[in-house]
């Protein structure tokens, strides 16, 4: 739509009632067909693919490390060790559930991944009082002073001899 066509529209709707079907009809037969731009939004990344990968495979070391199983995680019977590909598909569950599709190639760049990842960590905090690792991310790693977890002050500068 045009900003003229807008701006037209918009008029019309300030048109008393009695009026706004004939300027409306009016309005469609003046108008310049032209075929619709569909929307889309843009999926996730590739590097955004390997986070999530790189993130079930640390869920799943911490669920080890922190001796919880898949027997505790889905309350079954059968005892077995929670791996990458079990998080995975727990992790497709919950996309069905929130976004009604089971591959990450259909989810969208912004805010979808967030949204199931809090779901995660509630869900592990919640039911196994697990503290899940952060989603890998590419930002710059603290750098600390030498043997100690002081990390180096933003304006520091390396000394000159």
């Amino acid at each position: 739509m045009t900003t003229d066509e807008h701006k037209k529209l918009q008029a019309i709707v300030n048109e008393p009632a009695y009026l706004i079907k004939g300027l409306l009809r009016e309005f469609v037969e003046t108008c310049e067909v032209v075929s619709p731009t569909k929307v889309t939004k843009e999926t996730r990344t590739e590097q955004q693919n390997k986070a999530l990968h790189k993130w079930f495979e640390q869920v799943a070391e911490t669920c080890r490390d922190a001796g919880v199983d898949a027997k505790v995680i889905m309350k079954s019977t059968i005892s077995v060790q929670v791996n990458a590909d079990f998080i995975k598909s727990l992790w497709r569950v919950m996309q069905e559930a929130l976004y009604n599709t089971t591959s990450t190639t259909k989810l969208t760049k912004d805010q979808q991944i967030d949204t199931i990842v809090d779901h995660f960590v509630r869900f592990f905090g919640e039911k196994h009082n697990i503290v899940l690792p952060p989603f890998p991310s590419r930002e710059p790693e603290m750098s600390y002073l030498p043997n100690t977890k002081i990390p180096y002050p933003n304006d520091y500068k390396k000394p000159t001899i």
